[in-house]
């Protein structure tokens, strides 16, 4: 019988999809800094997008399994991101620190983020200050930038001209794809989430919604943030160990 050694009919866990080329730019990643110490993790700047509500891959997939195979690639249902969004925030966090909120517009033409958008306000903005003040702290760090769309083209050339200040290059092109188990802040966003909705009765307008995300956001412990910083030796760890494939956060 399946029951008697183990094997159950479990929900598939939601992963990101991976390409032979992702998976393979994800385990040279992971090798490249598999001998990193923790002083060296504690100066990554992580930054990312995250908009507050979404509807999609709400359905369940039920798979068999033993237990602990959870996050097997044959035992996973990949996701591709997308979905409905009311309201779209950037920060960033790193081992001590966490920036300020970010509450991106939207953009009338499209509804979605430009690369001018994300120049002005983060990179000219709220991260180009973190990156300061953080090298100040920390003396050298680096900013760790996914590859969304807007986060090129004008954006690019910026990042270029502030590589003659220090700033090294860590984002489009440099980062590897679809890698959320690789970035700290993305288990940031699930605690966020929870405050906001827990405050559901408070909330009558958009207005209220950014209100709250920014005061829930000042209210993340920076404790949690420290510990899901000191994670990443073991994140890698699982990624060498998937060789290159998908982990889990």
């Amino acid at each position: 019988m399946k029951e008697d050694i183990g094997l159950g009919r479990r929900v598939a866990r939601k992963t990101p999809w991976l390409s032979f080329a992702q998976k393979k730019k994800r385990l040279e990643f992971a090798k490249q800094c598999s001998k990193w110490e923790d002083e060296e993790w504690r100066r990554i700047i992580w930054s990312d997008e995250m908009p507050m509500q979404t509807s999609d891959n709400s359905g369940k997939v039920y798979v068999w399994r033993f237990p602990g195979e959870e996050y097997l690639e044959d035992c996973c249902c990949a996701t591709v991101q997308q979905g409905f969004e009311k309201v779209k925030i950037w920060a960033a966090v790193r081992y001590g620190a966490k920036s300020k909120m970010v509450i991106l517009p939207e953009n009338k033409e499209g509804g979605k983020t430009t690369a001018e958008t994300y120049l002005e306000l983060v990179m000219d903005g709220e991260l180009f200050d973190f990156w300061q003040l953080s090298m100040k702290e920390c003396g050298h760090v680096r900013v760790m930038e996914d590859g969304a769309p807007y986060h090129q083209g004008v954006a690019s050339r910026r990042r270029e001209q502030l590589q003659e200040d220090g700033w090294e290059r860590w984002g489009p092109g440099t980062w590897p794809s679809n890698s959320l188990d690789l970035n700290p802040i993305e288990n940031v966003w699930p605690i966020l989430k929870r405050r906001v909705r827990a405050r559901k009765d408070e909330i009558h307008s958009k207005k209220d919604l950014m209100k709250i995300l920014v005061e829930e956001w000042e209210n993340v412990p920076i404790e949690f943030v420290n510990n899901i910083c000191s994670s990443m030796p073991g994140r890698i760890k699982k990624v060498l160990q998937a060789k290159g494939g998908t982990t889990g956060k």
